[in-house]
Parts: structure tokens; sequence; C-alpha cells
């Protein structure tokens, strides 16, 4: 099971699965709730809608589409939040990273973790 904490902008982002921590940032444009939770699933690339039932929580590599049509994928397979791990070893040194775009219709949150940690989940 999967529960996030979201701070504001300029404090840090906790990420806890199964009983660890995990430093995360926060998708810009994505909704802004304060926790969620749920089975983990494995989406890939998420470049088709994940059957995550039961309001999973989309676990998505970074690549191959735009971030918002990975979380439009999530949603429509049932997801009720969305973690995009990196796909390259660099760290998250920001609690803000990456954008949905302004137009984002979302209602989902959506953090953004490193490699490591995204493929240690997976």
């Amino acid at each position: 099971r999967m529960r996030k904490k979201l701070a504001s902008d300029s404090g840090p982002i906790e990420l806890r699965v199964g009983g660890e921590t995990y430093s995360a940032a926060y998708m810009e444009h994505s909704a802004t709730e304060t926790s969620a939770s749920g089975m983990l699933c494995d989406c890939s690339f998420g470049t088709s809608p994940c059957e995550c039932e039961g309001g999973g929580v989309c676990l998505i590599e970074r690549g191959e589409v735009f971030f918002d049509e990975k979380v439009a994928n999530c949603e429509r397979g049932g997801g009720s939040a969305t973690i995009i791990y990196n796909n390259v070893k660099a760290a998250i040194l920001s609690p803000k990273f990456g954008t949905l775009g302004e137009g984002s219709d979302t209602s989902l949150p959506v953090l953004f973790i490193s490699q490591t940690d995204g493929k240690y989940l997976v």
C-alpha cells in the first residue's frame, strides 16, 4: 500500500510504501490531495490505460509520452494517484518537478521519484 503526504512548495514531500519513506517531488498542475493510498500497479511507460482497479496507485516510468498523457491513462484505468519515476539516475532536488501543463484537468495527485526508488518499487 502507498500513502503519500504532500507539503508546500518549501517543504519536503514524503512517499511512504510498506513502511519505507522515499523522497518525492510533486508535479505542477496535479491535484493537491494531502494523501492517497492503494496498491501499486506497474504501468510501464503509461502509454495506454493502466488496469489499476480498486483505486490503486499507478507507478509509471518517465519517457515515451508526455506526463499529462501518463496521468490521463492512469485515471482512465481507475487509478487514484500517479507516481512517475525518472528514467535516468539523478537526484530529486526540488519539492516540485515537471508540469502537467496549465490546461491539466486531472483529479489525481502526481508525485515524481528517482529512478532507483522507482525500479525498486516495481
